[in-house]
């Protein structure tokens, strides 16, 4: 697994990878498909700067998937968009 974290610097630049790995690490999420599904995302926040030189950045759709901030999915944030709600749907029915 190591040896596949390493390999996609032949696509994503090292500091591309570093982010990926501090993000991971931050979020206690040390997995190879953590990485694998994350570092495209870091890559394209960093611009041309997360992509290997011999590699072209190439904007393809995304295809069946949305990746979030990792606050998005905190139970503070979920929480309160639930009591947002409820409140939402007390008001529409009270009318």
């Amino acid at each position: 697994m190591c040896l596949g974290i390493l390999n996609f610097t032949k696509k994503y630049s090292n500091k591309a990878l570093e982010e990926c790995c501090k993000q991971a690490i931050a979020l206690n999420k040390q997995k190879y498909t953590f990485i694998k599904n994350t570092i495209s995302v870091v890559a394209d926040d960093l611009g041309e700067a997360g992509y290997h030189h011999s590699t072209s950045v190439k904007k393809e759709p995304v295809r069946g998937g949305y990746v979030m901030p990792p606050e998005a999915s905190s139970i503070d944030t979920l929480l309160s968009r639930s009591r947002a709600l409820a409140d939402q749907m007390r008001e529409e029915v009270d009318d």
